[in-house]
């Protein structure tokens, strides 16, 4: 007797340098197919956010399962998260999955059957569907992301390791949703103190010029490494730039 629930998945985010992995897992009818779906590096962004609701109304059910930084961070092994994160997806199906092929590997904790297809995102139909849940939703948190951590442009490299993104990171340090526990990211910018993280969540919450004003004489008084304190009035002086920005 075949399997009628197959699930596809996959996921997205390993190779960044910020924010969370993203995982995807979706079961199709059996002749249910959507023409355009492929692999989600090879296709657009405007195609995929369009296939990402073709497939989530097509789909007989699928599910996100997301591993966030503080985890990334205690796992410290991106392979492990990344199992996780599909281990996740599948436990969040409605409908029970008889068979799972999986993007490139096999999932240990998880007992359905299942078939490992390397490059299956570009031989699978449900793994490439999953891709894309995966990819867009994933691109959908890092805009969000952007738009509470501005000095960054998520929006614009979703976290991976650009040069703009490096320089960010090297001018303003580490925000809370990058992965301090990578060894690259921790050359970039040094092990920072706790004070210097809640001096940073202040300078987020300040309203208007006047209270980052306040703030920076309440830095200046305080014991900051040379680069700290650097990279503290450099995130000040960008946010003040974007409220004067407002103001015109």
């Amino acid at each position: 007797m075949g399997s009628n629930h197959i699930a596809g998945i996959d996921e997205a985010g390993l190779g960044a340098l910020a924010g969370p992995v993203v995982a995807a897992a979706v079961i199709f009818k059996p002749d249910e197919v959507i023409p355009e779906v492929n692999d989600s590096k090879q296709l657009t962004s405007l195609k995929r956010e369009k296939l990402f609701k073709e497939i989530k109304e097509k789909a007989l059910c699928y599910s996100i399962g997301i591993i966030d930084i503080e985890l990334i961070n205690e796992i410290n092994n991106i392979f492990k998260v990344g199992l996780e994160a599909m281990k996740k997806s599948v436990d969040g199906l409605k409908v029970p999955p008889d068979h799972l092929l999986v993007d490139g590997r096999r999932i240990p904790s998880v007992e359905i059957p299942q078939t490992s297809i390397v490059k299956g995102d570009s031989r699978s139909f449900s793994i490439a569907a999953a891709s894309i849940l995966a990819k867009v939703s994933r691109d959908h948190l890092m805009i969000k992301y952007s738009k509470e951590f501005n000095d960054y442009q998520f929006d614009k490299h979703k976290g991976y390791a650009t040069a703009g993104h490096i320089k960010a990171i090297r001018d303003f340090g580490p925000c809370v949703i990058h992965r301090t526990s990578y060894d690259f990211v921790k050359g970039l910018c040094g092990e920072f103190s706790k004070e210097y993280y809640a001096s940073e969540e202040l300078i987020k919450s300040c309203k208007d010029i006047e209270e980052l004003n306040a703030l920076i004489m309440k830095i200046n008084k305080k014991y900051f490494s040379d680069i700290e304190k650097t990279r503290l009035k450099k995130r000040i002086k960008s946010k003040m730039k974007y409220f004067k920005s407002r103001r015109s």
